[in-house]
């Protein structure tokens, strides 16, 4: 007990010191967050249900999306969303114009998806992407990053809880806490497979932003699942990309 209070007690100054660099730069909040350029984020979609935003997603192949679970279902018991519906646009930052839209053929959910477990899903797209300097793959990570370490998250989610989307793709770099850690911070049970990050005050994904990146070295490592007790507050989590990595590549096989 002694131990993981210690523990626990030095990730909080690492951030808080992070916090404080942070502070110092002119920079908005990520439940806002930066506005990304044309081409900064190529491997970066948007999930489209009735023409209107509904989650992000990265590009693994001409063919292929990664997002979660929970953006291609709903209800409870989770019912899939209409194949007819849904679009994806692609090598744009705005979410309703430019870029590549293109429809969904197919969407696997992982068989064990249950809330907060294994929440992750492919998308087959109708037509291959095509590829260019906006609209590009991203490596899979092959292992979790570790904690203390710089990711990068981005997407078109709620500006605040309560707020509207952003119609711009948006960025932060947060620091990342493995799962051991993380259930430190939080004091509550993370899910297996499951990776977090965690920003100072008003920093972190929110509504809408499901689905999307976390980024580490230039490889895809987490996919955006949940947020704690509000936007930008607690640690938010990612379905681990390294630890879904073989049934990523088994299912998106031609």
């Amino acid at each position: 007990m002694a131990f993981a209070s210690f523990v626990k007690k030095q990730i909080v100054v690492f951030v808080l010191l992070w916090m404080g660099a942070e502070s110092a730069r002119p920079r908005p909040r990520i439940v806002g967050g930066n506005f990304a350029h044309e081409g900064q984020f190529p491997h970066q979609v948007s999930i489209l249900v009735d023409g209107e935003h509904n989650c992000g997603g990265s590009i693994m192949s001409e063919r292929y999306v990664i997002t979660a679970a929970h953006c291609v279902t709903y209800g409870n018991p989770p019912q899939r969303i209409p194949l007819d519906v849904m679009k994806v646009r692609a090598g744009s930052v705005l979410y309703n114009s430019g870029g590549q839209l293109v429809g969904v053929e197919e969407v696997k959910i992982h068989p064990s998806y249950n809330r907060f477990e294994n929440d992750i899903a492919l998308i087959k797209l109708s037509e291959a992407l095509q590829m260019n300097d906006d609209v590009a793959s991203i490596p899979l990570a092959t292992q979790n990053p570790p904690s203390g370490v710089y990711v990068s998250t981005s997407g078109w989610g709620r500006i605040s809880y309560d707020g509207p989307l952003s119609t711009s793709l948006k960025f932060n770099t947060l620091v990342s806490l493995d799962r051991r850690d993380c259930s430190l911070w939080s004091s509550s049970n993370v899910p297996e497979k499951v990776i977090c990050v965690v920003g100072s005050a008003d920093n972190g994904v929110c509504r809408g932003d499901s689905g999307g990146p976390a980024v580490y070295q230039n490889e895809l490592v987490g996919v955006t699942n949940y947020i704690q007790g509000g936007c930008g507050y607690n640690p938010d989590g990612f379905a681990s990309v390294a630890e879904h990595l073989e049934w990523l590549r088994e299912n998106s096989r031609e």
